[in-house]
């Protein structure tokens, strides 16, 4: 996926309040896109596991929570996780569908 092609894909998950401007912002010296499959029981695996050792009233949780309810909530089998590192070693992670056309959660506890 070229810079072009991500910044319509965020942009469109700016229109649709999947995500803000600050997701569009941070990537916006994107030099690597990476994505792969992911199984969403994997994830609800993972995020309940993870939940439990998070502290209570922390943004991490909160981020947490919010994406085991978007996993939870999520009708199909498997999304794409695509990985997105910037010039000045940010990385951002997003939850799209299979086909890449559309992100459907900012997995926001990973920007940095």
């Amino acid at each position: 996926m070229d810079q072009n092609q991500l910044r319509d894909l965020l942009s469109s998950a700016v229109e649709a309040e999947v995500c803000s401007n600050e997701a569009l912002d941070l990537t916006r010296n994107a030099i690597a896109v990476e994505s792969g499959e992911v199984t969403r029981e994997n994830l609800l695996n993972i995020y309940r596991r993870r939940l439990r050792r998070t502290e209570e009233g922390s943004a991490l949780r909160a981020d947490t929570q919010v994406l085991i309810s978007f996993l939870e909530s999520y009708p199909g089998d498997t999304l794409n996780m695509l990985s997105v590192k910037t010039k000045e070693g940010g990385s951002h992670l997003f939850l799209t569908n299979p086909s890449e056309t559309e992100v459907l959660h900012w997995m926001r506890m990973f920007s940095r």
